[in-house]
């Protein structure tokens, strides 16, 4: 939650820009939680699909749900630094 905040706090500028596939502008992540293990999303030729995880901590797997939300949590909540390709 901490990162989060301090993320949305921050002015974007030319070295924290978040580049987002065009792709995923289109079809994107489920806007609030399902109950399904999985999830997909088709716009035009474009589609993604979705499956629910698990996530081990030390005590064996534990389900995740299928990521949701504006800003879903990836990359085991840690934030994301995506730079320009070029």
């Amino acid at each position: 939650m901490k990162i989060g905040a301090s993320i949305s706090a921050a002015e974007a500028n030319e070295t924290n820009l978040l580049f987002m596939s065009t792709i995923l502008c289109h079809v994107g992540f489920p806007r609030s939680e399902i109950a399904e293990r999985s999830f997909m999303r088709k716009s035009g030729d474009a589609w993604i699909y979705l499956q629910a995880g698990m996530l081990d901590q030390g005590g064996g797997p534990v389900e995740q749900p299928v990521p949701y939300g504006v800003t879903p949590p990836v990359d085991n909540g840690a934030p994301l630094n995506v730079r320009d390709p070029a």
